[in-house]
This record gives structure tokens, C-alpha cells and sequence, in this order.
């Protein structure tokens, strides 16, 4: 018996680390994990008709995030073949990093915060800002996991 504070196919839309951070610990079997790559481009893909209307059809009922769509959807048609694009940028700056994440790590592990702190001055800042991106969530999905190993302390 499991302790879900969620129905079990629940699909949830939003930054996968806010949505860790509501679950219960150890009560999930298995996490696939996608992460970015750090590569430092920007990619961008066509989205089919069929699946532009399906997600208007979804959202409409939001006013708010139905004009965000829309005006997406505005920005980012590609005039030749009149298809809207995805746009996606693997890229890292220490802009987009939270005081708290950094913050939340030295709460984890001092030694894992220092890690972090020492690989950014032999890396460059893009790649502490991909490393603290990385490091707050594996923490979340460790304490989510069941049966989960004592990992070493770093």
C-alpha cells in the first residue's frame, strides 16, 4: 500500500521540481529521467495542426494561459510552412538559478554544495548553472523514490 497524496496517472503540467516537492516521500517505484544536455543551442520543432487545436481545445477554458497560447502561437509560426514551432533552448546561465536552490543544496550536503561550487570555477558559470538545475532535482527524486540505497555522503 502506497502513501499517494495523488491519483496514479496523474499528469501534471509545470517545472517537475515544484511537482516533486508535493509528493510524498518514498512512494514512487521508477523515474525516467530526460534531462537537458547542457548542449547550448536552441532547437526548435513543427507542431502538427491536429496538436496545436488539441491543446487550444484544452486549455481554452483559461482565459490566461489560453492568450499566453495564443499569442505563442503568434510569435512562432514559421511563415513558409505556416506551422507553429516548439522552441526549446539548452542553454544555462546563473540568471535562471534560485538563491534557494543553491541554498537547499547546502542544506542536503555541504560536501555536495562544495562540489557544485568548485566544479563552476573549474567549468564556467553555464555549467555550475546546469549542475544546480540537476543537483536540487536528483535530490527531490531520491526522497520521492521507495526503496531507495543509502547513497555515500559526498
Amino acid at each position: 500500500m502506497t502513501n499517494l497524496n495523488f491519483e496514479t496517472g496523474t499528469v501534471w503540467n509545470a517545472d517537475n521540481l515544484d511537482v516533486m516537492r508535493g509528493m510524498n516521500s518514498e512512494t514512487i517505484d521508477l523515474i525516467y529521467l530526460d534531462p537537458p544536455f547542457n548542449s547550448g543551442k536552441q532547437y526548435s520543432m513543427p507542431l502538427e495542426a491536429e496538436m496545436k487545436n488539441a491543446l487550444a481545445e484544452y486549455i481554452q477554458e483559461d482565459n490566461e494561459m489560453y492568450n499566453e497560447w495564443s499569442e505563442y502561437v503568434d510569435n512562432n509560426t514559421d511563415a513558409k510552412t505556416k506551422k507553429m514551432l516548439l522552441k526549446f533552448n539548452d542553454t544555462w546561465n546563473m540568471d535562471s538559478v534560485k538563491t534557494q536552490h543553491k541554498e537547499n543544496i547546502k542544506q542536503h550536503s555541504v560536501n555536495l554544495h562544495n562540489l557544485v561550487e568548485q566544479m563552476g570555477l573549474a567549468m564556467g558559470k553555464t555549467d555550475k548553472a546546469y549542475l544546480i538545475f540537476m543537483a536540487v532535482r536528483l535530490i527531490e527524486m531520491h526522497r520521492i523514490l521507495k526503496n531507495r540505497i543509502n547513497l555515500p555522503t559526498l
